[in-house]
């Protein structure tokens, strides 16, 4: 009887710790879950935010290229010309830290967005770039001839780029212009303030402030 007895008290124990076991389980799930949750439910608002953002830049950039492109179009350019110069104006005015606005405004001024302008100093295309500062910005010996310089999506990705390093070593706009116009030992301000003002009509029609 003894032994009976015996073997029923340790199949009750055997079930209880089993019991025990599995509630023991579920317990550390529940606090896993209660701990983990919030951090999950973080990580998921974060993606979401993150995806949102993504996608909501990517449509301004979409309706800041096709105002970009608007606006070019209505000048003295080809389409096809229209779409490279739009397309290399957001790249480098992003990548060299250049207002659109200021790109439109120096290529207003400087060329009136003639691909085939030619200045009294040499400087060509719709930018005026110099051979000087071509030279020292185009990678390859096979883009050194003047015709190279006149193809309008080399010549303004250059010259941004030449913005670019010109803002990132003088700062102050004023001089930027100043040392772009070549007008570093005459009076700039017609100069500057003409492609100011310019830059001004462009950032309205861009939408911006």
């Amino acid at each position: 009887m003894s032994i009976i007895l015996l073997e029923t008290h340790q199949k009750i124990v055997r079930k209880a710790r089993k019991r025990a076991f599995i509630i023991h389980g579920i317990l550390v799930l529940t606090l896993l879950v209660a701990v983990l949750f919030p951090r999950i439910s973080k990580i998921e608002n974060d993606l979401i935010r993150a995806s949102y953002w993504v996608v909501r830049q990517h449509l301004v950039d979409m309706e800041s290229r096709n105002t970009l492109l608007e606006i070019l179009r209505n000048k003295p350019l080809s389409i096809g010309q229209a779409l490279e110069v739009a397309d290399v104006i957001m790249d480098e005015a992003r990548a060299s830290n250049v207002p659109i606005h200021v790109v439109l405004g120096v290529m207003s001024v400087e060329s009136k967005f003639n691909t085939n302008a030619v200045s009294s100093e040499g400087a060509t295309g719709l930018m005026q770039v110099m051979a000087s500062t071509w030279n020292k910005y185009v990678p390859t010996n096979m883009l050194k001839g003047p015709s190279a310089r006149h193809n309008p999506a080399l010549n303004v990705r250059f010259a941004v780029r030449y913005l670019g390093d010109l803002i990132r070593q003088h700062g102050d706009l004023k001089k930027v212009l100043t040392v772009y116009g070549g007008f570093v030992n005459s009076n700039p301000d017609k100069y500057v303030n003409l492609v100011m003002a310019n830059a001004e009509k462009f950032k309205v029609q861009l939408g911006g402030d």
